[in-house]
């Protein structure tokens, strides 16, 4: 009876540690099953296909995102956003969410465009290293975002 006390109390404090540390359900990306990943914003009808050494930052910044509750349908037309092409044919969308700076509404798709996953998650260095490329983007282009 003592060892299923114990055994209890662990799984309890184990529980507790996952709830306050900030873990989410959300699927770290891994490099190497990535396809592509485009940027795109309202103001400009192109994607803009990340090269090899900014798609390894933004897929850092990604997984470095705070998972902030389950999506609600919340907020308005992004301005901007990226999707991220897999090799198996699935894509995940993550796109600025209206309703609250800093934090993206991310949606998992099958091949099929079938959602699976609907989440938000918040990091701030994402949101810049998305406006930052774009502005560069916009400036090879000739199409400036005013997004800043």
């Amino acid at each position: 009876m003592k060892a299923l006390s114990k055994n209890v109390f662990v799984l309890t404090i184990f529980m507790l540690v996952t709830l306050f540390s900030g873990c989410s359900s959300k699927k770290e990306v891994k490099l190497d099953d990535i396809e592509y990943v485009v940027l795109w914003e309202q103001t400009n009808n192109e994607d803009y296909m990340l090269n090899e050494e900014d798609l390894k930052e933004f897929i850092k910044l990604y997984n470095s995102a705070v998972y902030s509750g389950d999506g609600t349908g919340e907020g308005g037309t992004p301005e901007f956003g990226a999707v991220i092409k897999f090799k198996n044919g699935s894509f995940m969308r993550i796109n600025e969410f209206c309703g609250n700076q800093r934090t993206f509404e991310i949606t998992t798709h099958k091949e099929n465009s079938e959602r699976i996953e609907w989440f938000y998650a918040e990091n701030e260095n994402l949101e810049n290293f998305i406006f930052e490329k774009l502005q560069q983007f916009g400036e090879q282009t000739g199409n400036e975002n005013n997004n800043n």
